[in-house]
């Protein structure tokens, strides 16, 4: 997360030396959560993507749409070429 989702201020580099806007005060730790959640389901993907590719499919759709990442979409693309789909459309 590169900016507050409230006030647009631009974070720090790292985007969470606090839970909490420096600007409007706005409690950013729900976002942390979805976050790490999308980063937790796009992992859990990877690890079966050889064994269960259509599982895997479904987690990475999930992780993508929990949070749009470079990591999220090239690992849904992953699963789409294992499971057969062409990943072009993303």
């Amino acid at each position: 997360m590169t900016h507050c989702p409230v006030c647009h201020r631009q974070l720090e580099a790292d985007g969470r030396t606090s839970a909490e806007c420096p600007r409007c005060k706005a409690d950013l730790q729900p976002c942390f959560d979805i976050i790490d959640k999308a980063e937790h389901i796009g992992l859990q993907a990877l690890a079966c993507l050889s064994a269960e590719p259509d599982k895997a499919l479904k987690l990475a759709q999930h992780a993508v749409l929990l949070h749009r990442t470079k990591q999220t979409q090239r690992i849904h693309a992953l699963a789409m070429l294992r499971t057969g789909h062409s990943p072009c459309n993303l």
